[in-house]
């Protein structure tokens, strides 16, 4: 299995849900939950472990630490059945660290034709104003596209910059680039607050760095 098997840390931010790994051939690891959970004492305690196949529970089969390198408790119940007594349940794990090393195990996306395209206006816009938004990402293509962004920005300037995303827009950000054009920014944001408080209809926002991924052909 890529992961095993939701569970719980004992650690700090135990809170977070994590994921465990399954050892193939199986092999003298972990069990899904403590040993003790099925004697009689507890097993009055947790109801819901009479639904569950003590034989697949007990089986040594799980990787001692979570993909994240952490100790763990014992799995996690799911659709509302918890397998412990604290009540805990999840339908998926929470833990950022887990679900970036389990992205890793699949396959890369290839790349969209007009991906270079893209990063290179990008590209052009911080270099020149420090900061530029692309619209319309698909999510399988916004690692990529914001790796190829940083690495542009820094070869053509020499310093680095920040992506983030928000739904599928990608907001990219060069503070040293961008501090060059504070006085300008300031302008048009001072205009803007001044004509709404006259009366006047808000002017349109620059869209001179906005990028429309939509607009460029796959060819």
């Amino acid at each position: 299995m890529l992961g095993g098997p939701c569970c719980c840390s004992p650690q700090p931010a135990a809170d977070a849900v994590h994921l465990t790994g399954e050892l193939d051939p199986p092999q003298d690891g972990r069990r899904a939950v403590p040993d003790h959970y099925f004697e009689p004492h507890w097993t009055g305690r947790i109801p819901a472990l009479r639904r569950y196949d003590r034989a697949a529970l007990l089986g040594r089969r799980w990787v001692e630490t979570t993909l994240c390198g952490r100790s763990w408790v014992a799995m996690i119940g799911s659709e509302g059945v918890s397998v412990s007594p604290y009540g805990r349940v999840a339908l998926a794990p929470s833990c950022r660290r887990c679900l970036s090393l389990m992205d890793q195990l699949f396959p890369q996306p290839d790349a969209d034709p007009r991906q270079a395209l893209v990063a290179e206006l990008a590209a052009d816009l911080v270099s020149e104003r420090g900061y530029c938004e692309v619209r319309q990402v698909p999510g399988d293509q916004q690692t990529a596209l914001r790796a190829r962004i940083r690495k542009l920005v820094r070869d053509r300037t020499g310093c680095g910059c920040q992506t983030f995303c928000r739904g599928s827009t990608i907001f990219v950000v060069c503070e040293p680039i961008s501090d060059q054009h504070w006085d300008e920014n300031m302008h048009v944001a001072v205009e803007a607050v001044e004509r709404v408080l006259s009366g006047d209809p808000a002017p349109p926002l620059p869209s001179e760095w906005v990028i429309f991924w939509e607009t460029w052909s796959r060819g």
